[in-house]
């Protein structure tokens, strides 16, 4: 990992220690380098990445934030509006940061505005020690026939994905790979099997 990409993490890891750890983070992005900054931050903290579905309504939303219980929601402003609609209903949500770097916004109790090229560089952040089978992400199926279902990984499952990308996709060092799907499903975090690999994506 690159010293700029460290440092990067370690600033947005650091910024987090006020938020509530050990808990769900659910992740609603648009833009696919910012699941992966923040997904990873998520994880050094202990806490469980939760991605979301960039095109999800608030119905879908509330499903998926109700059972599993989220207390923080990570997101871009043009999706705001869709967390608002629903947070009245949602008694576990207790912060929505808005992370596009919008300076400005007229925000509603428990909502943060987090930028950033505002935030001091960190050059070490000691990572929340966590065990092979503890929970890292959440994934919720689609629903097609019937409720949407959570499905729990844990850190040890990088080492599935590793092999994955070594045996089945045979990506090398010096490749780079990229992951067309949105990471709001599986097959768009799996953008984890490169890193893991060593690649480039």
């Amino acid at each position: 990992m690159t010293s700029g990409l460290q440092e990067t993490l370690s600033a947005l890891s650091s910024a987090s220690r006020v938020l509530p750890r050990e808990t769900g983070y659910a992740s609603l992005w648009t833009a696919f380098p910012n699941f992966i900054f923040h997904s990873s931050v998520i994880l050094k903290i202990g806490a469980i990445v939760q991605p979301l579905f960039s095109a999800f309504g608030d119905e879908s939303l509330f499903v998926r934030l109700d059972n599993a219980g989220t207390r923080v929601v990570i997101t871009q402003k043009k999706h705001l509006g869709k967390v608002r609609k629903i947070r009245s209903s949602l008694p576990a949500l207790e912060f929505v940061i808005i992370v596009d770097n919008v300076r400005t916004a007229d925000l509603e109790p428990g909502e943060i505005l987090f930028s950033l090229e505002d935030t001091e560089p960190v050059e070490r952040f000691e990572i929340s020690p966590t065990r092979a089978e503890t929970h890292s992400l959440l994934h919720y199926t689609s629903g097609t026939t019937g409720q949407p279902k959570g499905v729990k990984h844990v850190h040890y499952s990088i080492m599935s994905q590793y092999l994955t990308t070594k045996w089945v996709l045979d990506l090398r060092d010096d490749d780079i790979y990229w992951c067309t799907a949105d990471p709001g499903w599986v097959t768009g975090t799996s953008i984890r099997n490169n890193r893991a690999r060593g690649a480039s994506g």
